[in-house]
């Protein structure tokens, strides 16, 4: 049977040790946000106030992700914490709408135009800008990401005029272990 490492809480804990903030910025340290409660494997436990605000969803049910073959924590797409250290191990950024789980216990965080990894080593890297506006019917099976995406660019990255826009959307796949990306035009 797994230990418990976590309970979300409905607020701050009236009693007890001071919670820890996150980001420890100074700013609205003292304003509630998405709670936790941590058990260390000692027995013992802290709290953390995390800020809203650094994620897109309003109601998001993947909240807090166990990082695969890992013993951190993913709190709010942003935050990566060590449940017997009160302290930050890294903040990844924000405005990633979904995370996906691909092969080799990566993370895959979408956001308008690219997508971020996070590799089970806790490594972090970006794709390449792969649209200009919106990626849409995004999939990831297996070490690949694919989809739809918009980019009206020509080969001087340049827009066109009277823009018809579906002479500009592309099929894409893109490969997690080569980095590579591959375009395929709808219509030609």
């Amino acid at each position: 049977m797994q230990n418990k490492r976590y309970e979300k809480l409905d607020g701050l804990p009236a009693y007890g040790p001071m919670y820890k903030s996150f980001p420890n910025s100074g700013k609205n340290i003292y304003s509630e946000g998405f709670v936790v409660r941590f058990f260390r494997e000692d027995g013992t436990d802290w709290v953390a106030n995390f800020a809203k605000g650094y994620y897109p969803k309003d109601d998001p049910t993947d909240q807090i992700i166990e990082i695969p073959n890992t013993k951190y924590l993913l709190i709010l797409g942003s935050y990566i914490i060590d449940p017997n250290k009160d302290e930050l191990v890294d903040c990844i950024g924000c405005g990633y709408d979904i995370i996906y789980r691909a092969d080799n216990d990566r993370l895959v965080f979408e956001s308008e135009n690219c997508f971020f990894i996070l590799e089970s080593n806790l490594e972090t890297w970006e794709t390449e800008f792969i649209s200009c506006n919106e990626l849409s019917q995004i999939e990831v099976k297996g070490n690949t990401i694919s989809g739809l995406t918009f980019d009206p660019r020509d080969e001087y990255d340049v827009w066109p005029p009277n823009l018809n826009f579906e002479d500009v959307m592309y099929s894409f796949t893109y490969n997690l272990d080569t980095r590579k990306l591959t375009l395929k035009k709808l219509t030609d």
